[in-house]
C-alpha cells in the first residue's frame, strides 16, 4: 500500500547552536592569539644574544661532615635494629631461619615436630 504523505516533522534542537558556535569561535580566536603572542616572543628571543654575559664562577666548597666515624654508626646502628628485633620475639629468629633453610621445601606444610606441638 502507498503510505500518505504527510508534513515533514522536525524536532527542535536541544542546544542552542549560536552559543556553541561563539564558543567554537572564541576558543580557536584564543588558539590563535597565544600562537602569536608565543612566535612573538620567539623571534624577540632569537634575536638577542644570549651568549654575551659569562656565567658566575664556580666555587667549590668541602662537602659537610656529617657523621664523625660512619663506621661505628652503622655497627651501632645495626646492634641497635638485630636487639629490637630480637626483644620482642617469641621465638629465636636465627634457630627458625635455619630451621626453613634446612628444609627441602620451604612451602610444604610443616610436620608435628617443626611446630613443636607433641
Amino acid at each position: 500500500m502507498a503510505e500518505t504523505s504527510r508534513p515533514a516533522m522536525h524536532e527542535e534542537a536541544s542546544v542552542a547552536t549560536g552559543w556553541v558556535v561563539a564558543a567554537t569561535a572564541g576558543l580557536l580566536g584564543l588558539i590563535v592569539v597565544a600562537l602569536a603572542v608565543t612566535g612573538g616572543m620567539f623571534r624577540l628571543s632569537r634575536n638577542r644574544d644570549i651568549h654575551t654575559e659569562q656565567p658566575p664562577p664556580v666555587t667549590v666548597r668541602d662537602a659537610p661532615r656529617l657523621q664523625i666515624d660512619p663506621a661505628a654508626d652503622l655497627a651501632e646502628l645495626k646492634a641497635r635494629d638485630t636487639l629490637r628485633l630480637h626483644q620482642d620475639a617469641v621465638v629465636d629468629i636465627d634457630a627458625a631461619m635455619r630451621s626453613v633453610a634446612g628444609r627441602g621445601d620451604p612451602y610444604a606444610p610443616l610436620t608435628q615436630h617443626e611446630t613443636g606441638r607433641r
